[in-house]
């Protein structure tokens, strides 16, 4: 029994630290804009440098870029998307047939083109209002 609660008192300290904040990568809050908008406030109004912030602000920048960029034309935009999803699905179809170091290489841009998508979908989505 008294193996059993410290069992439990040891579980319930690992599941705790693990539920400290942390702080979100670029990566992260590119494709998650409202955490992005929060974050971007948040270093606004504590008027700091710290490496968190200035990601945060890196993030930001590179969404605006993209916002501005879908605004200033949404055909092309609306062709970046289109392309970026033709590749993805191009690059997983090689990734099914290869092997060795070309899988390695492959896994590696199907990864990097899940991101850009990822991103692109972010943008669509934060300035069409779909969720």
């Amino acid at each position: 029994m008294i193996l059993f609660r410290l069992l439990i008192v040891c579980c319930a300290v690992l599941v705790l630290s693990g539920c400290r904040e942390q702080s979100a990568d670029h990566d992260f809050l590119m494709t998650h804009p409202k955490l992005l908008e929060q974050e971007a406030n948040r270093c606004q109004a504590m008027a700091t440098s710290d490496a968190d912030c200035e990601v945060v602000r890196r993030a930001a920048n590179d969404f605006a870029n993209l916002v501005n960029e879908r605004g200033a034309n949404p055909e092309d935009f609306g062709k970046r998307v289109l392309a970026a999803q033709t590749k993805l699905s191009e690059t997983h179809q090689a990734l099914l047939k290869a092997n060795g170091s070309a899988k390695d290489t492959l896994e590696k841009d199907y990864k990097e083109q899940q991101k850009t998508m990822a991103e692109l979908m972010a943008v669509v989505s934060a300035t069409t209002g779909i969720e």
